[in-house]
């Protein structure tokens, strides 16, 4: 059975904690011998520093103004919500035209390089092969891969390559470098949903 520390004797601990002491001290020595060799003495103290902060704020907590936080989530959201109308607008044609598939989800990084670059999905479509006794056509479900051009630009030309999963990256840098009204409205969505998550709606 254990023994609460206040039981006992004063001797047995101050025996117990110098040992613990000398211990402490030799393993930061050896530390401090490391952290001088490859000059990170500076990088250290830094984050102790941080450590505190991080220590004192989870103790006393953080004051949070909740009417704020609920107000930049409903004007986030409303961003959020006109920059896709915008980019479904501009989106109709292209789905109408068949450069993109049905479906599409701006979220979709493959969607959006499917738009840009052209890109093959697996699609199931039910195909008649043939009727039942009673007479009832009989449908099966098939796989088809399908090619959709997109606006056919050349992902060479903007720095983007491609992924293991078949398509090309489309991230920030490889947007910005194309430019258009498409890309923009990508853009905001990413930066408004990015603040919405990170900042707000988390809290």
């Amino acid at each position: 059975k254990g023994v609460s520390t206040e039981h006992i004797p004063v001797d047995e601990l101050s025996a117990y904690l110098k040992g613990d002491l000398e211990n402490t001290e030799l393993v930061y020595l050896k530390q401090r011998e490391v952290a001088v060799k490859w000059n990170m003495e500076k990088l250290i103290h830094s984050q102790m520093n941080t450590l505190i902060a991080i220590t004192i704020m989870e103790y006393n907590g953080l004051k949070i103004d909740r009417d704020f936080i609920s107000n930049n989530v409903e004007k986030l959201t409303a961003k959020i919500e006109a920059t896709e109308s915008l980019l479904s607008s501009t989106l109709l044609p292209f789905a109408k035209a068949g450069i993109v598939r049905e479906g599409f989800q701006w979220s979709s990084s493959k969607d959006v390089s499917a738009l840009l670059f052209g890109g093959e999905f697996k699609e199931k479509k039910s195909e008649l092969v043939g009727t039942y006794k009673n007479g009832k056509p009989k449908f099966k479900q098939q796989e088809w891969i399908v090619t959709y051009p997109g606006c056919g630009l050349d992902p060479d030309l903007y720095g983007s390559v491609p992924t293991k999963l078949g398509y090309y990256t489309v991230d920030d840098t490889v947007l910005k470098s194309i430019d258009n009204d498409i890309t923009k409205y990508i853009l905001s969505l990413r930066e408004y949903s990015k603040q919405k998550s990170t900042y707000f709606e988390n809290l």
